[in-house]
């Protein structure tokens, strides 16, 4: 197991780390899961990370997304927390897409919106959210770990 892996787990880390400035990082070893299973809509670039001036500095990828989804569909109630930073958060969790933008979307993807702040799921987050394939949560649930209640479902908006 790598060094980012260890530091990440002992750390109790999630599968994807969402940084206070919006970033992903995930480690090599999920990165080359991710390649293997065929995952598609990502791209990743090496960076270190630094931490405390006693730990060990941890090699890690920044996971970033090629494909943003198109604005989220009605019924979904998006709640604007601070305007001058565009936060927002998503009402009851229920994030609804339309049938047509799901089937266009690709293994990993990040919202058009962006999230964060003052009791919204995602308290620490300030950026996109992702939007994940079946494929992708079940690689990381049964693959990685993950706890599957850290996933919430998208729900398919009615066309008509």
């Amino acid at each position: 197991m790598k060094e980012c892996e260890k530091q990440l787990r002992r750390k109790r880390y999630p599968v994807m780390m969402p940084l206070m400035t919006g970033e992903t990082v995930i480690s090599e070893r999920i990165c080359r899961i991710f390649a293997e299973n065929g995952l598609t809509g990502f791209q990743t670039y090496p960076i270190t990370h630094y931490g405390k001036p006693y730990e060990t500095e941890i090699n890690c990828m920044q996971l970033c997304a090629v494909h943003t989804m198109k604005p989220l569909s009605p019924p979904t109630k998006i709640v604007s927390k601070d305007i001058l930073f565009k936060r927002k958060s998503v009402r009851n969790d229920e994030f609804y897409y339309n049938k047509d933008d799901l089937e266009n979307a690709d293994d990993l993807n990040i919202t058009y919106e962006t999230f964060g702040t003052d009791g919204s799921r995602f308290p620490e987050y300030h950026g996109r959210l992702w939007v994940l394939s079946k494929k992708t949560v079940e690689i990381m649930i049964c693959q990685l770990g993950e706890d599957n209640r850290k996933f919430v479902p998208v729900l398919i908006a009615d066309d008509t």
